[in-house]
Order: structure tokens, then C-alpha cells, then sequence
């Protein structure tokens, strides 16, 4: 697992595994709540919960086309709302 942190205007954190990959049937949905990749355990609730968690502190979290999973969080610098 890799974690890169960039600076500008805002705060950008990029994590990044090879241990897992997105299949492509659920990318353009992976955000939204019930959609699952057949883990026998899993809700399908994580990322739902976790991008809406940063949309509330006014970032914004997407993947990236990567070879494993690359996920990508924004986060304003100024103290926007929800800080």
C-alpha cells in the first residue's frame, strides 16, 4: 500500500494497492451503497460511508484507472465547511 500527499490550493491524499482491484462491471458505481465484488462478508457500505464522510467535510474522494485499486481523497486547505 502506498499513501501520497500533495499540497496546493487543497489537500490531496492518493492510496494505492496492488493487493486489489476494482472490477470493472462496479467503477462507475463503487461509491454507491449495496454495490459489492462478491466479498463473502461485505456489505457493500464501506466507500458509500466513506466518501460521504469526506463530501460532508467539503472534500471529495474517486478512483483512478491504476493496476490494483487507487483511491483518491481531496480536502480543501482553507478551512472550508465542516472543518
Amino acid at each position: 500500500m502506498t499513501l501520497r500527499i500533495e499540497r496546493s490550493t487543497r489537500q490531496r491524499f492518493t492510496l494505492f494497492t496492488l493487493s486489489g482491484r476494482i472490477p470493472h462491471e462496479i467503477r462507475d458505481k463503487v461509491f454507491e451503497p449495496f454495490v459489492t465484488a462478491g466479498k463473502e462478508n461485505g456489505l457493500g457500505l464501506g466507500l458509500a460511508f466513506s466518501r460521504q464522510a469526506v463530501l460532508d467535510h467539503g472534500g471529495d474522494m474517486w478512483i483512478e484507472p491504476a493496476a490494483g485499486a487507487r483511491f483518491v481523497i481531496r480536502f480543501p486547505l482553507n478551512g472550508g465547511e465542516g472543518f
